[in-house]
């Protein structure tokens, strides 16, 4: 008995596979944690793109004196309608961006604030751990 001990103790058959796994392991969630980063980075990208496009909306625009949240998401739902289409075939849709506006120094300008919700794929990260957000600031007149 002591002897098959010994020789179970001294083989050496499994320790590659071993290794692999506990090496494995690691190099998938550092290959996860990349790929969020660019999926998370691509959304910024995207949610820049939607924040000019309101903002180009709202320069065009005579009087720009109250503009709300809800003109912000018109200006979006009428943009995908029509030539910004392409951008629902990404992560999130311009349905999910949540907007803010409030007026800065006495009045003179507008701060547009859209954010969309962060998500992760990486195990063991929060699932909500924050949110992606650009502003823009605009004159008010």
């Amino acid at each position: 008995m002591t002897r098959l001990l010994r020789a179970f103790w001294a083989g050496r058959s499994g320790a590659a596979a071993v290794e692999f796994a506990l090496v494995s392991l690691v190099f998938v969630v550092f290959a996860l944690g990349i790929v969020d980063f660019g999926r998370n980075f691509y959304q910024k990208n995207r949610l820049a793109h939607a924040a000019d496009i309101v903002s180009r909306e709202l320069l065009l625009r005579a009087n720009r004196t109250a503009v709300t949240a809800l003109d912000v998401t018109a200006i979006l739902d009428g943009a995908t309608a029509g030539v910004f289409n392409y951008a629902r075939f990404g992560q999130f849709n311009y349905d999910d961006i949540q907007a803010q506006v409030t007026t800065l120094a006495g009045g003179a300008y507008l701060r547009i604030v859209l954010s969309v919700p962060l998500r992760l794929l990486t195990p063991g990260v929060a699932t909500s751990a924050g949110t992606i957000s650009v502003t823009r600031i605009l004159p008010k007149s």
